[in-house]
């Protein structure tokens, strides 16, 4: 997925409003409504970009206020956000697969009693990042294949896709990465390979989906003119955020269209029968 920066999306912004820079308590507000905006959007549609597939294994439950013989616990899951569809097998890789059937209810999606499969496969949406502003210090990047960075109270789940700049020294862990968690205060780059000893510096923030930067860029200016007094203004950016995410959602209509999982039929086991016409 193509992303943009914090920093640049921020600097755009800025040159939108007309200052030169943000004060402190206006990035606080553009941040607020970044992240608000960015979340409305992410529920908005099946984007294809933010598809995420993800195996659970089924189990029975028995709890006090949930009985099933066959379910997938799916609670505060840190790689699913919303629920699609549950295959038996991946459906992209196997043309005999299966959609089973479900109903989400207490953080479990309950699967039919006769269900035999012990492990199914999700498809859903990932999870946001917990916030697309603040930026958090690094304070090590190992040399390592792969990469594992160290920063204090991170508050990243696995899946997450960021953007570090600035680490000197191992200078392979500049750039875009989705991260796995290690622990509370370290986490690695998926793909990365470190090239050199961590010296200094480093800092990362949430990366966020270029294909809905036109979108978020019009929205937190109409919050901004909003909250500035100016309504005016604020409802002509309105009505261009809402332009932008309507062209998103056509592409996006487009694009399901084309992702579609297909399902090859079985052969038919009787033979078909020629019917010719003749004439005397």
């Amino acid at each position: 997925m193509r992303t943009v920066s914090y920093a640049d999306l921020k600097g755009r912004f800025t040159s939108a409003i007309g200052v030169d820079s943000l004060l402190t308590a206006e990035e606080t507000a553009f941040k607020r409504s970044l992240n608000d905006r960015v979340r409305g959007a992410w529920t908005k549609a099946k984007w294809p970009e933010f598809l995420n597939l993800v195996s659970r294994v089924v189990a029975a439950v028995d709890t006090s206020t949930m009985k099933a013989d066959k379910a997938v616990q799916i609670d505060n899951a840190t790689d699913l956000f919303d629920v699609y569809s549950v295959w038996n097998k991946v459906p992209w890789e196997d043309r005999t697969a299966q959609r089973i059937e479900y109903t989400l209810m207490g953080g479990y999606l309950v699967l039919p009693a006769d269900t035999t499969e012990t492990t199914v496969y999700v498809v859903g949406s990932q999870v946001p990042a917990t916030d697309y502003g603040d930026s958090s210090t690094i304070t090590n990047a190992t040399n390592a294949t792969p990469i594992v960075v160290t920063s204090s109270s991170h508050g990243l789940a696995t899946g997450d896709r960021i953007v570090v700049v600035d680490v000197g020294g191992n200078t392979n862990a500049n750039g875009e990465w989705i991260v796995t968690v290690v622990d509370a205060n370290s986490f690695s780059l998926d793909g990365s390979s470190g090239n050199s000893g961590y010296t200094s510096g480093g800092t990362f923030t949430g990366a966020l989906p270029a294909f809905l930067e036109r979108f978020l860029l019009a929205a937190t200016v109409a919050d901004f003119y909003r909250s500035d007094g100016q309504l005016d203004k604020s409802i002509a950016q309105e009505g261009i955020a809402e332009e932008y995410m309507f062209q998103e959602l056509d592409r996006n209509e487009r694009l399901q269209q084309q992702n579609k999982v297909l399902v090859t039929p079985y052969p038919a086991y009787w033979p078909t029968l020629l019917v010719t016409q003749t004439t005397t």
